[in-house]
């Protein structure tokens, strides 16, 4: 429409607030300003400018401390509260977010923190870019950073490192990328994941998945990575063991396993079977071949790194085709097995993007078989993966026999299923030699070597049997053998001493 050409114009005193209230002596009463940096209008009433058309922060504490009704609609730093329905004039508040954040505590408490939809995210490896990328799989996603909610539509990225060891990947408080070679702090930091960067290589081995949801605080975060590293919600039944092995088969050295969830917090992991699973990382599925025999990568140290073998149909690690065991000689090396000894893989649930299931190759070799079923996870030095999350699954026990037939000259011997104990838990005690109490004399069915018995069963001796009397005598009443009753003997009777006898009515 046309600019009117009679109009008054109204021309206000215009200036930054602070400016205005300075000088506020020089307006006259009842007189209008203009406040450019609230964009806000005020009015000289009794010797004080008053703001117009918007209540003030007393005016809200007030309303809810009188208990009235208010009905909130949302918006962007905005709230409209509307009084009751054609009764009272609507009301514009402006909070800002600082107050906000104050009020409900958010400030304080750092929360939410952690991801909207985790499914909504990509974490993965650019070998081209050197670098380790977040990206949504749509058109955006969301994540909230010390109470911040963040939204991003093309991925953030952060470089590899530099030398070897396990990294910590986090949004910060600016949902920037970040990485660091210290824990986490679950109040300030988002966990996105954990790699294990092997320089000599000039690759991770390892990418573990730690995205959390929103739906648990921090504080519970922390304090569950503190007393448990995970839990078997299902599946991972172990199967293919073969029940005789004598090495004639390439199979007597084989497993499969089924596919299951493992949980690492709020961080749930779905581990399926894939006869060809997705090559491309970045695809998260946690795919991987589980049979008919299972493929599982190795981890083993090697000088101060950690390596990961191949994925191959044997979960343990050779070396010219023999197979080795992990051990400590002023540096890691690789041993191999002495023919006829028994080794350990243990078999572990992890975040592992590709491989989410792995071994950890035992760090001993056993002359018995007793003496590897009684050793423990616990025994093991990870090292830099001891902060890992990790799931024990099974410890899988082998023997290495150049008698035998097969390619590997391996058999699986035995099993241990470890799913139920806690996520690193020793292994219950299976060798009777680690008992405790073993000196109580609380079996009395047994024969004891220095307590009297009453044995009333007949016992049969293929063997020789030698009595020594430490209290004989010149007395041939005593002695160290007394028998009350007859003798049969079939056999010869070889007497290097005295035979004393009373004969009572028999022949001699």
């Amino acid at each position: 429409m046309p600019i009117p050409a009679n109009r008054a114009k109204i021309q206000l005193a215009r200036g930054d607030y602070g400016n205005l209230i300075a000088n506020v002596a020089e307006f006259a009463e009842g007189e209008l300003s203009y406040a450019k940096d609230e964009n806000l209008l005020y009015i000289k009433e009794e010797g004080q400018l008053i703001r117009l058309e918007y209540v003030t922060r007393a005016d809200l504490d007030v309303a809810i401390e009188e208990s009235i009704d208010l009905e909130v609609y949302g918006g962007d730093g905005l709230l409209t509260v509307n009084g009751q329905v054609g009764t009272s004039p609507t009301t514009t508040l402006s909070i800002d977010e600082v107050y906000l954040r104050e009020k409900t505590g958010i400030t304080d408490s750092k929360e939410p923190s952690g991801f909207v939809d985790k499914t909504l995210t990509v974490i993965s490896y650019q070998p081209a870019e050197s670098e380790v990328w977040m990206y949504p799989t749509g058109v955006s996603a969301a994540v909230w950073c010390q109470g911040v909610k963040a939204t991003f539509e093309t991925y953030k990225s952060i470089a590899v490192p530099t030398s070897s060891g396990l990294y910590y990947l986090y949004l910060d408080g600016s949902a920037s990328l970040q990485i660091k070679s210290t824990e986490f702090d679950y109040k300030l930091d988002v966990p996105v994941c954990q790699i294990y960067w092997n320089q000599t290589l000039g690759e991770p081995i390892l990418l573990v998945d730690r995205r959390h949801g929103i739906a648990m605080n921090w504080a519970t975060q922390e304090f569950l990575e503190a007393i448990n590293k995970g839990v078997v919600k299902e599946g991972f039944t172990l199967s293919g063991i073969p029940l005789n092995p004598d090495g004639s088969t390439d199979d007597d050295a084989k497993f499969s396993i089924s596919g299951g969830t493992v949980l690492f917090q709020d961080v749930k992991i779905e581990v399926t079977h894939s006869a060809t699973p997705a090559s491309n990382v970045a695809s998260n599925l946690f795919q991987q071949i589980l049979n008919p025999a299972a493929q599982v990568p190795v981890l083993y140290r090697s000088a101060t790194e950690w390596v990961k073998s191949n994925a191959g149909d044997l979960a343990f690690v050779t070396e010219t085709g023999i197979p080795v065991f992990n051990e400590y000689n002023t540096t890691w090396e690789n041993s191999q097995v002495t023919d006829g000894s028994y080794f350990i893989t243990y078999l572990i649930a992890t975040g592992n993007t590709q491989y989410p299931l792995m071994g950890l190759a035992g760090q001993n070799e056993y002359p018995e078989f007793s003496a590897a079923e009684a050793s423990s996870f616990s025994e093991l030095d990870l090292g830099d993966l001891s902060d890992l999350p990790i799931r024990l699954l099974y410890k899988i026990i082998y023997k290495y026999d150049t008698s035998y037939t097969n390619t590997s000259k391996v058999t699986i011997e035995g099993y241990q299923d470890l799913r139920k104990s806690g996520g690193l838990a020793a292994n219950g005690v299976s060798d009777h030699g680690r008992l405790t109490g073993l000196g109580d004399d609380d079996h009395l069915q047994y024969v004891h070597i220095s307590n009297d018995r009453t044995i009333s069963a007949n016992h049969t001796h293929s063997g020789t049997i030698q009595i020594t009397n430490n209290t004989a005598s010149s007395d041939t009443s005593t002695g160290a053998l007394t028998i009350v009753g007859g003798v049969a003997i079939q056999g010869d009777l070889n007497v290097g001493g005295d035979i004393g006898a009373v004969l009572n009515g028999g022949n001699f």
